[in-house]
């Protein structure tokens, strides 16, 4: 029991260590920021409107939010200095604290939450916006790596590694609001949607090894938090609607285009059938949006006879890859380091999600729920919240799970569930 006990003891000692020199890494450079745009009350109670035809709960603002693009280093994927962008989203007091929140999927850097200036149509910005900073709350939104104005393609879906630079936007974004006259509360609430609902995840695991770093609470939502497992096994069922086929197909191109220029140990042809394994990287060249790039790879599956899955594209070596769970694959390695759901947080923790999502799988959040009970975590800490009225798709239960997110951080568990 005793060596247990010390080996856990130099593993967290050895954590930190690791966290400390890393922050000292990325900390040289003297964070920086300018203004977006300044939404005052009017314009504030306009927005609340459009929100609430989305199902976006939005308590009436109490201030104008001022906008800011932040720029601050961390650490990329080798562990080098490098510098990203965040948004930083300040009404003029913000006494409920920080809400850390992570994007959700992103090909085109111009979408990035540091573009949004308040009157441009980034319609995840502006839901985040509503939703947490009329209640009292600064927002910090970093870009993550290879998005906003940070070089390279950015590393989808690796929430192991995209986690580091929101982490890193904590500590420049408090001095810079406390610089802008904003009074910040001392607590810390951590979120994040789809793709970010795992950085979230995986951000929370990370802070958790730093006592005074820890958040108050997180609200991880929809996200692959199985990785390795559920989401990837998901890609091979058929039976999807036209979206759910189509949002697919780009996520695991986009995988692979990610995987090609940031691992390093890549062939496309080893995972795809030859012409659409040529096909991904020429039309991830065309400057196209996510709607675009979906549907020339859609075009593309159809004429290799997929309709409806996407088997036919995929090589018998990666079929089985994702079968097997093979950790020999450089993809499915890099997957599985970002694995976040077997684990057991002190962190009190909402999961939203949608019942049904044929996108993220809802199976990630129930393996989740499933695991860290049997790692002792009860309900006082962890509550899955469904998300099940309506004909929702992925992306439109967002302004759902947001709302429920930020009762959640207003009042617990009780407050979550009480609209």
């Amino acid at each position: 029991m005793q060596s247990h006990l010390l080996v856990t003891q130099m593993r967290s000692f050895f954590s930190l260590v690791f966290l400390v020199a890393c922050f000292l890494k990325a900390s040289g450079s003297e964070p920086t920021y300018i203004r977006n745009g300044y939404l005052p009350l009017d314009a504030l109670a306009v927005k609340q409107v459009e929100c609430a035809k989305h199902d976006l709960d939005v308590p009436a603002a109490m201030s104008p939010i001022r906008l800011y693009k932040m720029r601050y280093g961390t650490v990329d994927l080798r562990g080098n200095p490098t510098t990203v962008s965040g948004l930083l989203i300040l009404p003029n007091a913000a006494p409920n604290g920080v809400v850390l929140y992570y994007h959700s999927t992103i090909f085109d850097r111009e979408l990035a939450p540091s573009r949004y200036t308040g009157t441009n149509k980034l319609l995840e910005p502006e839901y985040v916006m509503m939703a947490f900073a009329t209640g009292g709350y600064a927002v910090f939104m970093p870009d993550t790596l290879g998005l906003g104005d940070n070089p390279g393609i950015h590393p989808y879906p690796f929430s192991e590694d995209n986690c580091r630079s929101g982490i890193d936007m904590i500590a420049p974004g408090r001095m810079i609001a406390k610089r802008l006259g904003t009074s910040v509360g001392k607590q810390l609430f951590v979120t994040g949607y789809s793709e970010g609902g795992a950085t979230a995840m995986c951000a929370v695991r990370r802070l958790e090894l730093v006592p005074h770093l820890a958040p108050d609470m997180a609200a991880p939502m929809s996200g692959p938090y199985d990785l390795s497992g559920v989401t990837a096994k998901s890609l091979l069922k058929g039976g999807q609607s036209p979206e759910g086929f189509g949002t697919k197909l780009f996520l695991l191109s986009y995988a692979a285009y990610s995987s090609q220029s940031n691992l390093g140990s890549v062939s496309l042809k080893d995972y795809f059938a030859p012409s659409f394994a040529s096909y991904i990287p020429y039309v991830f060249q065309m400057k196209l949006d996510a709607v675009g790039i979906a549907k020339r790879f859609v075009n593309k599956a159809v004429q290799l006879g997929d309709v409806t899955s996407i088997f036919k594209i995929l090589t018998h070596k990666f079929r089985d890859t994702i079968a097997w769970t093979d950790g020999t694959d450089p993809i499915m390695a890099a997957m599985m380091k970002s694995d976040c759901y077997n684990w057991a947080p002190r962190t009190k923790m909402l999961l939203p999600y949608l019942k049904g999502d044929d996108v993220v799988s809802d199976q990630n959040t129930l393996e989740a729920v499933d695991s860290m009970r049997l790692k002792g975590v009860g309900p006082d800490r962890l509550q899955p919240f469904e998300i099940s009225r309506g004909k929702l798709s992925h992306s439109t239960a967002a302004p759902i799970a947001y709302s429920a997110a930020r009762r959640f951080f207003d009042g617990g568990f009780s407050g979550a569930s009480a609209h």
